[in-house]
């Protein structure tokens, strides 16, 4: 059994801020055997030969960047990058490994953000202030598009659904309809104007940018935000 090779326990707790242990560790056994679904995918050591993201200790990175006890927003995406820029926290990127000329939604994503607040966003600063940022999929596959994303499914919608019930007043924000649809699934005891979905502009479209300036997702968070709350984003 996988309990007799390792303890999955152990190996959540090295990676969390122990304010998530409630949460992640019943969950722990599930952790673990996602993890080997997505190792059994190839024939050798998928992050030795570097075609597996983020590394091994840095998969639930974002519950250790974001403390439970100041959770106020959850944004959600779908899987980290797959160009080797992943760090295991989403929008963030590995500044050794950052090609400009490989873009992403995901990058497109904080440039945008960037340009809607006039200065360069610090994701760590979000994290230390209450946003959790996470992936539906934990890890990816070097240049495959959502590779992983069906082998964390189970997964993620439980602890998505976990979550939830333990933050009723918890708001959530997507630039995915996919992810969206996947949220709603676990929206139970949320109410559903609590989720702010609105897809980014395509990365030099004007118009689009306007559009998405005029709703701007930080202003709405800060509006459902109790002015004590708000994010200084």
């Amino acid at each position: 059994m996988l309990k007799d090779i390792f303890n999955p326990q152990e190996i959540i707790q090295q990676q969390i801020h122990s304010s998530w242990n409630n949460l992640l560790l019943p969950l722990s056994s599930m952790y673990l055997k996602t993890m080997i679904k997505v190792m059994n995918n190839y024939s050798g050591s998928a992050y030795d030969s570097g075609i597996m993201y983020p590394n091994t200790n840095e998969v639930l990175k974002p519950f250790r960047q974001t403390t439970n006890d100041k959770l106020k927003v959850l944004m959600v995406f779908e899987e980290p990058y797959n160009n080797g820029e992943a760090t295991g926290l989403p929008l963030e990127l590995d500044e050794y490994h950052k090609p400009l000329s490989e873009r992403n939604r995901h990058q497109q994503s904080i440039e945008v953000f960037n340009k809607l607040l006039d200065k360069d966003v610090k994701i760590i600063d979000w994290c230390n202030q209450g946003v959790l940022l996470c992936n539906l999929s934990l890890t990816s596959e070097h240049n495959k598009l959502n590779k992983h994303l069906t082998l964390w499914n189970d997964f993620s919608e439980t602890l998505l659904s976990q979550l939830i019930f333990d933050n009723p007043n918890l708001i959530i924000v997507t630039f995915s309809s996919n992810i969206a649809f996947t949220i709603k699934k676990c929206l139970s005891t949320v109410r559903v104007d609590r989720l702010i979905y609105n897809s980014p502009p395509a990365y030099n479209t004007e118009y689009s940018y306007k559009e998405f300036k005029e709703y701007n997702v930080l202003n709405k968070l800060d509006m459902l935000l109790k002015t004590k709350n708000k994010i200084q984003w």
